[in-house]
């Protein structure tokens, strides 16, 4: 008997807990409140997400072939496996971490997805240029 009545006041103080700290009005203003996303930048703000992209896309390279090595003695249908493996786990990689970038930036994935078509069309860095030292 102390059991249940235990239980249910348990209960019945996480229910009162969970409605008081937000009506469902101020729930709704504060999903609304979120930042608009950006649909464009300027050719500047763009080299520097495309050097994010670029080095997003080395870093998802590297990690998918540690996690999938071609080694030496495979036969070949085993490496031409390990090779699909990593590239399947190379974009899936690459997939999220466009999404972080685009998350971190504030723009929209299409908005990538356009900056990644100019740097390679113009032809932009890959990488950030080091001053020269003597």
């Amino acid at each position: 008997m102390k059991m249940s009545a235990i239980a249910l006041l348990i209960a019945a103080c996480c229910l009162s807990v969970q409605g008081q700290f937000f009506s469902k009005e101020e729930q709704a203003s504060k999903e609304t409140a979120k930042p608009a996303l950006k649909v464009k930048l300027s050719e500047a703000d763009q080299k520097e997400v495309y050097i994010e992209l670029c080095t997003a896309e080395s870093k998802a390279r590297s990690k998918a072939i540690q996690m999938h090595p071609v080694q030496i003695h495979h036969v070949p249908e085993k490496r031409a496996a390990q090779q699909q493996k990593a590239a399947d786990t190379q974009a899936t990689l690459f997939g999220y971490y466009k999404l972080e970038i685009a998350e971190q930036r504030g723009i929209t994935t299409n908005c990538i997805s356009q900056i990644e078509v100019n740097g390679k069309e113009k032809q932009w860095p890959r990488a950030v240029e080091k001053p020269p030292t003597k």
